[in-house]
């Protein structure tokens, strides 16, 4: 495997996983030695691809995406300015639910 297949597989392993590889997993998985990954990360950010190093490994921004479900007290008065806030600070809402019909 030349230099570009081995970044290409390093790319792909990545973006299959869903939490964060480490050097030596990368590594072992595309057959060579740790510090020959780190290099590879370094090429692959040098040309504008964005990989992050946690304190267990690389991941791709997209594999961090964070949610939070919010449980809000208020009448129906306020439900539209409640949704304009959250989406007003680059949140995005993916479903509503009233609690009048889940019996609580």
């Amino acid at each position: 495997m030349n230099g570009n297949e081995r970044r290409e597989h390093i790319l792909k392993l990545l973006s299959d996983c869903q939490s964060p590889l480490s050097g030596t997993a990368l590594a072992k998985e595309v057959g060579c030695s740790r510090q020959v990954v780190v290099q590879d990360i370094a090429l692959l950010r040098a040309s504008d691809i964005e990989i992050i190093l946690t304190n267990e490994g690389y991941l791709l921004p997209e594999k961090m995406k964070v949610s939070r479900v919010f449980k809000v007290r208020h009448d129906e008065s306020k439900i539209a300015e409640e949704l304009s806030l959250i989406i007003d600070m680059g949140g995005i809402v993916k479903d509503t639910f009233d609690n009048k019909f889940l019996g609580l």
